[in-house]
Parts: C-alpha cells; structure tokens; sequence
C-alpha cells in the first residue's frame, strides 16, 4: 500500500519524528451546533403548547374546562404530528455529520504529519467513510423523528393525566414545561454520544483504508466518562480484536476482561 512504504520510507530518517499519534477526538463544535438544533426543535414543540395555554379566553370560566383545553391541546398535538419532521431531521442530521467529519478528517490528517511528516490530503478520500456518514445520518433522523413522536405523545399522556386528576388550567403550561426540560436533556446526550460515536467510526474506517489496525484508547477525561472505559486511556488496541489491549506498546496483548474494561470498539 502507498501509505506502508511511505512509512518504511521514514524509517530511514535519522532524526525521526515522534511516532506516537494522538487520535481524533470528537467535534465539539459538531456537538454543540447539533444540541442547539435539537433544543430549538424541542423549544418550538414547547411553546405551540404554551402559546395555545396562553391565548385569551372570552368568558371567566367557559374556554378553560377540562373538555375545552383537551380539544384545543389535542388540536395543538395534530398539527405538530402533521409536520414533516422526515424532511427537518434529514437536514438536521446531514449538517451534523457534515461537520462531524470535517474534523475527523483534519485531525487525522494533522496526526499523520505530525507522527511520521506525511502528508494524507491525496489520500483520504470519502470512499471509504462514505458508509458509515450514510449509517450515521439514518440513525439520526431515526432519533429525531423519535424525539417529535415521544414528545407529543409523552404531553399527551401528562396533561390528560392532569386533567384526569382534577389538575388545574394554571399548572398546564409548568407542566407542558418541564417534559420539555425532560426532551432537551435527552436531546443534549444524543448529541453528545452521536458525536463520539460518529469520530469514533470515522476513525476506524479511515484507518483501516490506509492499511491500519492500531490504534490508541482516548476518552473523555471527565466525569462522564465509565471506569470500564477510563482503564483503557492511552492502552494501544486493535480494530481487528476489541477484546485485548497492550499496555508495553504493542509487545505483548492482554484481554480487556483482566482489567474490568469495556470490550468492543470506541464510540
């Protein structure tokens, strides 16, 4: 492969660079831009609810009897379910993968020079990662369209069970406020842990594409990240074998299970 005997090329470098490669890591710019999407969506849905909660009455008592706002509510839940929310979540998606792998695509061509002075721009094509940003952008509009639907039914279900209960008109809109709250917190860790799946993807294939199958343990080096995969950080894994890793380097494997840690791939 061109990439293998452009490295046995710099073997012979007498001042070589460093070879250890620090990997990919994943866009939080592609996160963040990807969770404010999400939580204007989500914000949207909240206030066709409140605004409808909201509007004047014509009487004291008559447009807010528990018959009256199931009828408006429910007028308010057909006409988001009418909404075309394939077409909003394939735009949504294809923006966030776009940007997902804008960075991948730098860094691991940032990495490459850096460790072994080659530059990768000829080489990393979209070929190669072209399946897994098309998996990538299903699964999301999969997971969007799933927000639109729980949401809607998940109102439904509270406000009528408040209305059911004897609740009041009044407690309707902090009601229909705090499921969105509960939406956007969902909506928040399907950016985050779409993004670090996507990088992770995208790193694999275009490895693999140039012929490699090692690669180094990155978390996040956070609170969020689990003990399974803390563990792992700076370990030396294969993409061929997600059961071992190697603490020496690559000199000798050990299987992930002696350690407690997690055994599949990143992401």
């Amino acid at each position: 492969m061109e990439l293998q005997h452009l490295l046995e090329r710099k073997q012979g470098r007498r001042r070589p660079r460093r070879r250890k490669m620090r990997p990919p890591t994943p866009s939080k710019r592609a996160e963040v831009w990807y969770r404010d999407r999400l939580t204007e969506f989500i914000d949207g849905m909240v206030q066709a609810f409140v605004d409808e909660l909201g509007k004047p009455t014509l009487t004291d008592d008559t447009d807010t009897t528990p018959l009256s706002i199931t009828t408006r509510l429910a007028a308010v839940m057909q006409r988001l379910a009418s909404i075309s929310v394939s077409e909003v979540a394939a735009r949504l998606s294809a923006g966030f993968v776009t940007r997902a792998n804008l960075q991948n695509k730098e860094q691991t061509q940032r990495t490459f020079f850096q460790a072994f002075g080659i530059d990768l721009t000829g080489m990393l094509g979209e070929a190669a990662i072209k399946p897994e940003m098309e998996k990538a952008v299903s699964e999301n509009v999969d997971l969007i369209t799933s927000i639109h639907t729980n949401f809607i039914h998940d109102i439904g279900a509270a406000v009528f069970d408040n209305m059911k209960d004897g609740g009041r008109h009044e407690n309707l809109i902090d009601l229909i406020k705090e499921r969105g709250e509960i939406t956007r917190n969902r909506a928040r860790f399907i950016a985050r842990d779409q993004t670090s799946k996507l990088n992770a993807d995208l790193t694999e294939a275009r490895n693999v594409a140039l012929g490699l199958d090692l690669y180094e343990w990155g978390g996040t080096g956070d609170e969020r990240e689990r003990d399974t995969h803390f563990v792992l950080n700076h370990m030396l894994c294969k993409y061929s074998d997600p059961t071992v890793y190697s603490d020496d380097g690559g000199k000798t494997w050990k299987k992930r299970s002696t350690i407690g840690a997690f055994i599949g791939k990143p992401g």
